[in-house]
């Protein structure tokens, strides 16, 4: 009757011992995971950024090349267009990179436009520097 409450005693830490093992590892798992879609966003955002800051320049340089042979409505009329088409790729951009994300870590994810992808960005940065 002894040895059979050792071996059940036994059995009872191996099954605690193999559950906390499995929960423990699935909790770290989860953290780890968390943590490169985070740094992954971030990268993302940093090209975005980066990308954006660079057509910016290519439009101020457009605008100075068409001066010379456009009228201000004709150049008013071009920078509305331009304006739609980089506010459409802000937007599109930031959808790719919220649906991209894993459907489980989603939640994750601190914005929902440009606006406040930037501003997650900025802050990001701070804490870094």
């Amino acid at each position: 009757m002894l040895a059979e409450n050792e071996v059940i005693n036994s059995a009872m830490w191996f099954f605690l011992g193999a559950f906390l093992y499995a929960t423990i590892s699935s909790i770290l798992f989860s953290a780890r995971s968390l943590l490169l879609v985070e740094e992954t966003i971030i990268n993302c955002l940093n090209v975005v950024w980066y990308s954006d800051k660079s057509y910016e320049t290519l439009l101020k340089i457009k605008y100075d090349l068409m001066r010379a042979g456009k009228s201000e409505d004709q150049l008013y009329q071009e920078r509305e267009s331009d304006e739609l088409v980089r506010d459409t790729w802000r937007r599109m951009t930031i959808y790719g990179i919220i649906n991209s994300c894993p459907k489980n870590f989603r939640a994750a994810v601190k914005f929902n436009d440009w606006r406040t992808a930037m501003k997650y960005l900025r802050k990001h940065q701070k804490e870094v520097a």
